[in-house]
């Protein structure tokens, strides 16, 4: 069974569908310019600063990893557009099931997309699981992510008992940086 998206968010346009917007697919200019660490894209972090999750979603993403086995799953997430904390995961159906990689449903992407932009949300990461090598990226997760420059890619391996979770940005298609995971239980103020 899929995961359902997870939105820590109380509002009262939960059910309603999302304004159509492209802006999940744009770059997206800092309004605030006191704002401590503006974001010049959706996803992008700055480099050594650390990712905040939500315990809650760590949990979701390590339960849709598993339920997908012997595949890797996917996902977008995204913040409440008042802090960086990570309050947001969205799974994205994989247009192809494979062990060793992913490919976005374009249609799914696009959803989470908006899913998450709506009531102000702003996109932080790209999650995918490895389910028999280590949370770093591949070979694979290198190249494509010539196709996200500056993302965080969150990667949840399952080859060992526990779950092992971590997030870099990958540069050039060759070298990652790792962000340190600070888990939260709560939205930061």
């Amino acid at each position: 069974m899929a995961e359902p998206d997870i939105d820590t968010r109380k509002s009262s346009h939960l059910g309603k569908a999302p304004p159509l917007s492209t802006s999940a697919l744009a770059p997206t200019e800092p309004t605030d310019a006191t704002e401590p660490h503006p974001s010049p894209a959706p996803g992008v972090v700055p480099l050594g600063d650390p990712i905040y999750l939500l315990a809650a979603i760590r949990d979701a993403i390590i339960r849709h990893a598993i339920a997908h086995l012997p595949n890797e799953s996917c996902g977008l997430l995204g913040d409440d557009g008042s802090s960086t904390v990570i309050t947001r995961m969205h799974p994205v159906a994989v247009a192809r099931p494979h062990p060793r990689r992913f490919t976005m449903e374009p249609h799914a992407q696009l959803a989470a997309h908006l899913a998450i932009e709506a009531n102000g949300g702003r996109w932080r990461a790209i999650w995918h699981s490895h389910p028999t090598s280590e949370a770093y990226p591949s070979a694979i997760d290198k190249h494509e992510s010539l196709n996200w420059p500056g993302i965080v890619a969150v990667i949840i391996s399952l080859a060992t008992t526990e779950p092992v979770i971590r997030a870099f940005t990958i540069h050039a298609g060759d070298q990652a940086e790792e962000h340190p995971i600070q888990w939260v239980t709560e939205p930061l103020p």
